[in-house]
């Protein structure tokens, strides 16, 4: 990130989620409790406090060690796991300690299997780049940065679009039969051509993927259907350098910073380039996240402006491979991260807006924080 300074918004603390939360299944002792790791066949490149091999478990990356199990590839395992909370955790250490408990389920797979396939789903974004039909047509976003679609743990995906941000269920079978379902969406008015319902129909008559070019760092993911298919880009998530001692120093070098809910480290007046990573946190100081709270992976928006108002880029704000339902259970600082790409032409100044995650659509729930930019 260039010329690290810091904006920070003060909101009014008030409102909740606006989410229930399901309760997990605890042991009756004190001393932690059992949870079900799903652990995928391969290891993948992530980056905690260094460079590192991630396991991916229920789906997202797993920067941890779990005492008394010893990681195999080529294997996808089912595991019963005590998870203790640490006392006195260090700045820079996981809250959690893990333990092996049982392996539940060991099975060996094969290149052609869903282990070697399924974790590039979770490790990247996927950003719609057309959609072809049988016959030939074609269809391609004005701005395909708008729509980007991201898989998630417990068969949940969420995707922006030119308009509304939608979310649903997915099932996944044998690593190619792939369905969704339950389709939502939030309810802002859509003005102007949008392709959001294209979209969206297009998504529910899914029934097939396939992902290529991971080996030649072009992943390409294909959802099918009777009458064509969508291809998207693979986006990296980004960083993961996004931790908890990120945003305990975030918060600790602005005086007064206790009630802040907002932080991002983007400097006024500043550089912004095409290919940056804007990162920030979110905090819940009295228990709220005073209308930033997340929703469906991610706790809002940016847009890119011009000084003329013309728009450059759109995105989400990602909350990642965090595990954000369970963040926002325990009132802990979310993390976001977005790498912003953008042509500014002949443009030399303009704003980020950062916009909260408004699912109801009334406009009085609305809320940003504008930084004035260079290009």
């Amino acid at each position: 990130m260039k010329k690290i300074l810091i904006i920070a918004l003060i909101l009014v603390i008030g409102g909740g989620l606006i989410y229930a939360m399901t309760s997990k299944d605890k042991d009756s002792a004190e001393d932690g409790e059992i949870i079900t790791m799903n652990i995928d066949s391969e290891q993948v490149d992530c980056i905690g406090e260094a460079p590192q091999k991630c396991m991916v478990i229920n789906g997202e990356f797993f920067y941890d060690s779990i005492k008394g199990f010893e990681f195999e590839s080529g294997n996808e395992y089912v595991l019963q796991v005590r998870r203790t909370e640490r006392e006195n955790v260090p700045a820079d250490a996981s809250k959690y300690l893990y333990e092996l408990v049982e392996v539940t389920s060991k099975t060996q797979v094969g290149d052609s299997q869903t282990g070697s396939s399924l974790a590039p789903i979770y490790v990247y974004k996927w950003q719609w780049e057309e959609s072809r039909f049988n016959g030939g047509d074609v269809t391609t976003p004005d701005d395909s940065s708008q729509f980007v679609l991201q898989f998630q743990n417990e068969n949940r995906f969420n995707s922006t679009t030119d308009c509304n941000s939608i979310f649903g269920n997915f099932d996944l079978e044998n690593g190619t039969e792939i369905s969704f379902g339950q389709i939502g969406a939030t309810k802002k008015a859509c003005l102007g051509e949008t392709l959001e319902r294209e979209y969206v129909e297009t998504l529910d008559e899914i029934n097939t993927l396939l992902i290529t070019g991971i080996d030649e760092g072009n992943p390409t993911l294909s959802l099918r259907h009777e009458n064509g298919e969508m291809i998207f880009k693979g986006i990296s998530q980004g960083s993961s350098a996004v931790t908890d001692a990120y945003c305990s120093d975030l918060k600790s070098r602005v005086t007064g910073s206790e009630d802040y809910v907002i932080m991002t480290e983007v400097a006024a007046n500043s550089v912004i380039t095409s290919g940056q990573v804007i990162a920030g946190c979110v905090y819940a100081p009295n228990g709220s996240y005073a209308g930033w709270a997340p929703f469906e992976g991610q706790v809002g928006s940016y847009e890119l402006k011009a000084s003329d108002g013309t728009s450059l880029a759109t995105g989400p704000l990602s909350l990642g491979v965090q595990d954000w339902m369970e963040a926002a259970t325990n009132n802990e600082s979310l993390k976001y991260q977005t790498e912003i790409t953008f042509d500014a032409g002949s443009y030399t100044n303009g704003e980020l807006i950062l916009k909260n995650e408004n699912a109801s659509g009334e406009p009085e729930r609305d809320k940003s924080v504008t930084i004035q930019v260079t290009f």
